[in-house]
């Protein structure tokens, strides 16, 4: 039998993970989070909402996690570096946009060139997904669900130094512009980029 999901299941889901990834950036001195959640977990049939399928995943991937770093290259991308109880690297990372979490527009999306193996990609339903690096670099699409990427034991660091050195494509707000007059009549527009990261993309000027 098929089961179809709302918005607000799926929004539901993704919340309650973040603030989950959150806290164990804490973990051990946070040893607790309450959802807050008084409503049942299973819907009209009795099927288990995406909120149980999450915890499942986060009790999967995210054992004993032990943090390492943030990684913000944007206010619009958050993540954070974990190693897991087998010591492998594992990254949570996802999309902090208005028009993300309301489904109406796309993410942003980074191309990081991982060092040696691929490392594993994980949905927030705990699906592993295939991906295929491009000249050596991975294109990985955030949305407002955490994607885990995990690699090998004794990796994290490489993992973590990935990710700090990604290239962002499609992001929003991540330019200072500043057009000003000059002497001789001219106009001179003095373009900044606001994030430490390498940023794609086209500058247009309309007439």
């Amino acid at each position: 039998a098929g089961y179809d999901s709302a918005w607000g299941e799926y929004r539901q889901a993704y919340l309650h993970a973040r603030r989950f990834i959150i806290t164990f950036k804490y973990w051990p001195r946070v040893q607790y989070l309450d959802m807050w959640t008084s409503n049942p977990f299973l819907d009209y049939y009795l099927s288990p909402l995406l909120m149980c399928k999450m915890i499942n995943t986060l009790g999967q991937v995210m054992a004993d996690p032990k943090y390492v770093a943030d990684i913000k290259p944007l206010k619009s991308i958050r993540g954070y570096a974990f190693t897991d109880h087998k010591n492998r690297g594992l990254v949570a990372i996802w999309a902090t946009v208005d028009g993300v979490d309301n489904g109406t527009e796309r993410g942003p999306q980074m191309l990081v060139k991982f060092k040696g193996k691929l490392p594993e990609f994980i949905d927030l339903m705990g699906n592993k997904r295939e991906v295929k690096a491009e000249n050596g670099a991975v294109k990985i699409q955030l949305t407002s669900a955490p994607l885990f990427i995990r690699s090998e034991p004794g990796t994290v660091k490489d993992l973590v130094a990935a990710f700090h050195n990604a290239q962002i494509l499609g992001a929003r707000n991540v330019l200072d512009v500043n057009v000003l007059p000059k002497v001789d009549g001219s106009i001179e527009a003095v373009v900044s980029n606001k994030t430490d990261q390498k940023l794609a993309g086209t500058i247009k000027a309309a007439s």
